[in-house]
């Protein structure tokens, strides 16, 4: 599943470069490639993903997710401001012509932006091999969110191996962060 998404990623960026056209297309082409109908024993597989364009000098960032979110910690705020996706997925049972909200954010020097699988979240650990859960990784965000960006990849691989410990890993883990 991975290696057909990555291709039709490919693909779509040739035609746009609009976060929520390329998922848009991205999810026909998957749909397509899969022969994904509501005809019986059709494959049901997809993907979550957020996409970005980032503005590097302006700072301007366009957001697309689909079923995944961007969080978002203003430089000197306490919060995590969370930027809510569409609430589809990308082939499967979502429908041919879905349509993708696209966000534009205005960042400012020092803000912080991060995206993730749900694989982090819903890893088991801690002293009664529990789901981390969202709440608790929000929490530890906004706990390292003053520390420079290579040092916050180490403390979250960190916290997340400490986490899991002896627990097998149960879905893919990534987290992108980006300062501004």
């Amino acid at each position: 599943m991975s290696m057909v998404c990555s291709d039709k990623l490919n693909e779509a960026v040739n035609h746009s470069y609009e976060p929520d056209e390329i998922l848009k297309m991205v999810n026909r082409r998957i749909k397509q490639s899969l022969r994904q109908d509501n005809k019986e024993g059709s494959t049901k597989d997809g993907m979550e993903i957020a996409l970005l364009k980032v503005n590097t000098e302006t700072k301007l960032v366009k957001y697309a997710g689909a079923n995944r979110f961007l969080w978002i910690i203003r430089k000197g705020s306490l919060e995590v401001e969370e930027i809510k996706p569409t609430k589809a997925g990308i082939g499967g049972y979502t429908e041919d012509t879905q349509d993708f909200m696209c966000h534009e954010i205005q960042f400012g020097n020092g803000d912080l932006a991060y995206m993730s699988t749900d694989g982090y979240g819903d890893q088991f650990g801690g002293p009664d091999g529990k789901k981390l859960m969202t709440k608790s990784f929000k929490h530890f965000l906004l706990s390292i969110k003053d520390k420079p960006i290579a040092e916050q990849e180490k403390l979250s691989a960190d916290h997340i191996n400490n986490w899991k410990a002896n627990y097998e890993q149960v879905d893919d883990i990534l987290v992108i962060g980006l300062k501004f």
